[in-house]
């Protein structure tokens, strides 16, 4: 089994040479066997040490004799394709209007005919399970990512691309973030608005720089936008920090806003 730093040099050893890949290849692939309880830190040291030219993507399994591995692969950027995987994130519920339904699938179709895959909360109800389903439907990757604890209670979802359960909703927070390359919420409740919340501030700490962007369907989030206006009013929030956010009252304007931003900081 490798150690934590021993991890951590492989990283950076392996992508020391990533500007020369063999001929014909065009990614690269780690795996690699942390101790458990290093298993959130090895994640988090091996994507910092990542070159911007490189998609990293994060997979976490158990192999044949039982021992926890990452599998890391790192594809190589193409130019005017910045974003490859974008997180939703979205209510388990409906909700009350039948345009957060009709918003939710726009999302969907959009993000399949800019072939990016989506990376979501794993679920087959409420806006998560339309979401997928329109994605599936229209033949695009779906990739879920849920807690064990959660599985029955936010009902399975059982036909997507790929599926990871995580041991627990920290490492959930976690493995989506790894495995995207941006951040849209839809309305949803309080668990939509703290995993938005979690990955702006994780923005606002430097720890990401990816693009976050806000459905606003009926203007869902404006009580949600104007506390960080009051925030930043009262002095809590610096005001560049609003910047970071993207919102858009539908689907197609807010992505169309979200990859022009990614072309301009890729």
């Amino acid at each position: 089994m490798i150690e934590k730093s021993d991890s951590i040099r492989l990283a950076l050893v392996t992508i020391a040479v990533l500007g020369q890949p063999p001929r014909g290849q065009n990614c690269w692939l780690l795996l690699i066997r942390p101790q458990s309880s290093d298993k959130v830190n090895t994640y988090y040291h091996i994507a910092a040490t990542l070159n911007v030219k490189w998609f990293p993507n994060f997979c976490s399994a158990f192999d044949k004799r039982g021992v926890y591995v990452i599998i890391l692969l790192l594809r190589r950027r193409q130019e005017g394709l910045c974003m490859r995987s974008i997180c939703v994130f979205c209510g388990a519920r409906p909700g009350s209007r039948e345009e957060y339904a009709q918003a939710t699938r726009e999302l969907a179709v959009l993000l399949v005919r800019h072939d990016i895959r989506i990376v979501y909360g794993a679920g087959s109800v409420g806006l998560m399970g339309i979401l997928a389903d329109e994605a599936l439907a229209h033949g695009g990757q779906v990739v879920g990512v849920i807690p064990e604890h959660l599985c029955s209670k936010e009902v399975l979802h059982d036909n997507l691309s790929e599926l990871h359960v995580t041991e627990s909703l920290l490492e959930r927070k976690w493995l989506m973030m790894e495995l995207s390359d941006g951040f849209i919420a839809l309305p949803g409740g309080l668990g939509t608005l703290d995993e938005i919340l979690e990955v702006y501030t994780w923005a606002q700490l430097g720890r990401h720089t990816k693009p976050l962007g806000l459905v606003d369907t009926c203007a869902y989030f404006d009580p949600f936008l104007h506390a960080f206006e009051r925030a930043i009013d009262e002095g809590f929030l610096a005001p560049e920090f609003r910047t970071m956010i993207t919102t858009a009252p539908d689907p197609a304007s807010l992505l169309d806003r979200m990859l022009a931003s990614d072309a301009i900081h890729s």
